[in-house]
């Protein structure tokens, strides 16, 4: 690679050639000067082709593409911070992390560079963004405050569905500053499952308004994903107050917020409710009713949760139960960019 100030997208490739192709192409339709930007993909150790047909897009765009190869499988933190020392000798102007699957508006790394640029103090920019499940494209509800991604992610209002908001985030530089080993409760941030806290906590971010692409997740498995959020709140309440992987003192965690968070899980439990009263397992909703209990004592107080409860003790589904979780935006919707 050459040692110039370009922009460096990091993509971890894990036997997913299928769903890279398309990030590649959406990097190959950037509208910024072709001598200013950089691919660096490592594979993690691929039991099929996808090295070799890597291989190939760097013959194709030698200039432009580079592979190198991890020969044990890893974890993508790891692979993550050989990337970095990869490139510690280049001059990186700005950089972005993708996973096979996402992709991006054809004029966001020339905008971005160019925002960075005008605004020396920010270190990164914070892009909304849709998911793409591989077949639809689903338009998540926009954040438009400025520090809700620090402050707010815990709050239920801001998401139709789920717990986590997904984001792109352009750096200034490399992401060398990331907390990515145990990222906070107030930074939900589902951006990756492997970068939750994708941002440098102590300079200032710019949010952007307007979509910057999709990204690309698996279906949802909302059991699972019930228990993997469970865990990652639990885990870091009990790390805040131990100290484990954490220099933050417990003194500094406000109630207010442990408790929105616990709430926004006992919500997303509720809207799984209603997808499996739906299937008329009347017995699971019951069950999930019951978690959804124990993760907010209050949630008896919440009408969702008293309608929902009525249906499941007789054994009645109705569609109005959908409409109750979804949020009406106050806020003129984003212009979503058509892929």
């Amino acid at each position: 690679m050459k040692n110039e100030a370009c922009t460096y997208i990091l993509i971890i490739a894990n036997n997913d050639l299928d769903k890279l192709r398309r990030t590649v192409d959406s990097l190959l339709k950037q509208t910024v000067e072709r001598e200013l930007l950089r691919i660096l993909i490592i594979d993690n150790a691929s039991q099929n082709d996808t090295y070799s047909r890597l291989i190939d897009y760097e013959i194709e765009y030698p200039e432009l593409i580079s592979v190198i190869r991890e020969k044990k499988p890893t974890t993508k933190g790891r692979l993550l911070k050989r990337m970095i020392r990869h490139l510690r000798y280049a001059e990186v102007g700005s950089s972005m992390i993708l996973e096979p699957g996402d992709i991006i508006c054809p004029d966001l790394i020339k905008n971005a560079n160019m925002i960075l640029r005008l605004k020396e103090s920010l270190g990164s920019l914070i892009y909304e963004t849709d998911i793409w499940d591989g077949q639809t494209i689903k338009s998540q509800t926009p954040i438009f405050t400025s520090n809700c991604v620090i402050t707010k992610l815990c709050e239920d209002v801001y998401y139709k569905s789920g717990i986590g908001h997904k984001v792109l985030i352009f750096h200034r530089g490399l992401p060398i500053g990331l907390t990515v080993k145990l990222p906070y409760y107030e930074v939900v941030v589902k951006s990756h499952d492997w970068l939750s806290a994708a941002y440098h906590r102590n300079e200032a971010n710019g949010y952007m308004k307007e979509t910057g692409g999709c990204i690309y997740t698996e279906a949802q498995d909302m059991k699972k994903e019930l228990i993997e959020w469970s865990f990652f709140i639990k885990r870091n309440f009990y790390a805040i107050e131990t100290q484990v992987f954490s220099t933050k003192n417990s003194l500094n965690v406000q109630k207010e917020a442990v408790y929105s968070a616990y709430n926004c899980l006992s919500i997303m439990a509720l809207q799984y409710a209603v997808q499996i009263l739906k299937k008329g397992a009347i017995e699971e909703a019951e069950d999930i009713l019951i978690f959804a209990e124990m993760m907010n004592l209050d949630i008896e107080n919440d009408s969702r949760f008293l309608q929902l409860r009525q249906a499941v003790l007789a054994g009645n589904y109705e569609e109005t139960l959908e409409t109750l979780f979804v949020v009406k935006s106050e806020i003129p919707p984003r212009v979503s960019f058509q892929f």
